[in-house]
C-alpha cells in the first residue's frame, strides 16, 4: 500500500522534463539547422506527459479533503491565470507598439479576449490552428475543460475518478463517432488529448490503492518502453503511443526507490509553468542574438544554438518564476482569499476515494 504522508519528488522532477523538452523542441531549428526527426519528435511529447502530470496531480492533492468544486476552480484559477494573463498582454503590447516585435500576430479584441477566458478558438494569423496569442496556452484551454470536469466530478464524492474518467471518455467517445468537428470548442473538447487528463487519474487511484508500486527494475522497464513510443511512435497529440507512453513514465515515478532529493530538478519543476510559458518570448531574443552572432550553419553551430536557447529558456524561466509569477499568486490569494489546495504532491489520508 503507498505511504499516504509521501511527497512523489519524481512528479515534480518529470515536470521540468517535460518543460524542457517542449523547449528543446521549439529550438530545433534554429540558426538554419534542422536537428529535428527523432530530436523534435520527442520534445512534442513534453504536452502529452504535461496532461498526464494534470491527472494524477489532480486526484492526489484533493485525496483526504473535503473540496467545494467551486473553491476548486477558484484555486485552479488563482494557480494559472496570473501569470498566463500577464505574459497574454505582454504579447499584444509588444505586437501592437513599436517597434511591433511580433508584428505578425495582429491581435483582436475578439481574440484577445478568447485568449484571457481559456477558450479555444481559431488563430487570426494561422486560421488552421487553434491557438491563443500567447501559443503556449492552447494547452491551458485543454486544462481548464479537465478542471471544469474534474470540479464536477468532486459532486460524486466517492465515485468522482470513475465519473471523471467517464466524462472524458465520453467527449472523446462523441468525437471519434460523430467528428471531427468544425468549431474550435467542439473539436477541441472531444479532443483525444482528454484520454491523458483521465489515464493520469486512473494512475493515481491505482497507486492509491496499492496496486502500482513498481519496483526499480519494472520502473526502468516502464521508462525505457513509455521513451519509446514517445520516440518512436505517432507524433500526434494524444495519439495512442503518445497516452501510453505518457502513462508509463508517469508510473515509473511511483517507484519508492527513486524518492530521491535533486533540488536542482525541484527548483526546475517549481518554474515549469514559466519555463514553458516564457519560452517563446526568450526564443525571439535568442533568434536574434544567433542571426547577429553568426553562427555558422553546421551541426557545432545548432548544437551551440540549442544550448544558448535551453539555457536562456531556463534561466529566464526561473527568474520569471520567483520574481513575477509567485509574486502574482501570492497577490491574487491575499485578495481572493481561496481555500488552500496545494499544487504540490504530497498525498493526505485516503478518504476521498473515487
Amino acid at each position: 500500500m503507498s505511504d499516504p504522508r509521501r511527497t512523489i519528488l519524481p512528479i515534480q522532477y518529470l515536470r521540468a522534463v517535460a518543460a524542457l523538452l517542449v523547449v528543446w523542441h521549439h529550438t530545433t531549428a534554429l540558426n538554419g539547422l534542422t536537428l529535428q526527426h527523432y530530436t523534435s519528435r520527442f520534445g512534442t511529447a513534453g504536452v502529452d506527459v504535461f496532461f498526464a502530470i494534470s491527472g494524477i496531480v489532480m486526484v492526489l492533492t484533493c485525496t483526504g479533503r473535503k473540496v467545494a468544486p467551486l473553491d476548486f476552480l477558484r484555486h485552479r484559477l488563482i494557480r494559472i491565470a496570473p501569470i498566463y494573463w500577464a505574459l497574454t498582454l505582454v504579447m499584444v503590447l509588444l505586437a501592437v507598439l513599436p517597434p511591433h516585435v511580433f508584428g505578425g500576430l495582429q491581435p483582436t479584441p475578439r481574440s484577445t479576449v478568447l485568449s484571457l477566458l481559456f477558450l479555444p478558438h481559431y488563430s487570426d494569423t494561422r486560421p488552421a490552428e487553434i491557438w491563443p496569442l500567447l501559443v503556449p496556452g492552447w494547452t491551458l484551454n485543454f486544462e481548464t475543460l479537465f478542471y471544469l470536469l474534474f470540479a464536477a466530478s468532486l459532486l460524486a464524492q466517492q465515485r468522482a475518478t470513475r465519473v471523471l474518467v467517464a466524462s472524458c471518455v465520453a467527449l472523446v467517445g462523441i468525437g471519434q463517432v460523430f467528428g471531427p468537428f468544425d468549431g474550435a470548442m467542439a473539436r477541441s473538447y472531444t479532443s483525444p488529448l482528454l484520454l491523458e487528463f483521465a489515464g493520469g487519474a486512473v494512475v493515481a487511484r491505482l497507486w492509491q490503492r496499492g496496486w502500482l508500486a513498481p519496483a526499480a527494475p519494472q520502473a526502468l522497464l516502464a521508462v525505457v518502453a513509455g521513451a519509446g513510443l514517445l520516440l518512436l511512435g505517432p507524433t500526434q497529440h494524444g495519439s495512442w503511443a503518445r497516452q501510453i507512453g505518457s502513462w508509463l513514465v508517469l508510473t515509473a515515478c511511483l517507484c519508492p526507490a527513486w524518492h530521491r532529493r535533486w533540488p536542482a530538478l525541484a527548483a526546475l519543476g517549481n518554474a515549469s509553468y514559466s519555463i514553458y510559458l516564457t519560452h517563446v518570448f526568450t526564443l525571439a531574443a535568442v533568434t536574434v542574438v544567433v542571426a547577429r552572432v553568426g553562427l555558422p550553419a553546421s551541426l557545432a553551430g545548432a548544437t551551440a544554438a540549442m544550448v544558448l536557447a535551453m539555457s536562456a529558456c531556463t534561466g529566464v524561466g526561473l527568474v520569471v518564476y520567483r520574481w513575477v509569477e509567485l509574486p502574482l499568486t501570492s497577490l491574487m490569494r491575499r485578495h481572493f482569499d481561496a481555500p488552500r489546495v496545494s499544487p504540490g504532491l504530497l498525498i493526505p489520508s485516503r478518504t476521498w476515494r473515487g
